[in-house]
């Protein structure tokens, strides 16, 4: 991101990243029930006390790719 950011950023491109944590309903937890020791464990060490679904991961993509998550050095008119 840094590389990226150096290369492209004062062409006035804004560079975002999503690295979401273990997905709920995604990759090591599809069809894992809410009763398996690993989860339980993981969930203990979640502030907001559940994983992210993968609407939530979507929602962040659409946030970074809008026009909301706009900053830049160079100012829009």
């Amino acid at each position: 991101m840094k590389v990226l950011t150096r290369e492209i950023g004062h062409r006035g491109v804004t560079v975002n990243s999503l690295l979401p944590d273990p997905i709920d309903g995604a990759g090591i937890f599809t069809g894992v029930s809410d009763d398996d020791p690993y989860k339980k464990a993981l969930l203990e060490t979640v502030p907001v006390g559940r994983l992210a679904t993968p609407e939530d991961v979507a929602d962040g993509g659409e946030f970074l790719a809008g026009d909301a998550s706009f900053f830049s050095p160079v100012r829009r008119s």
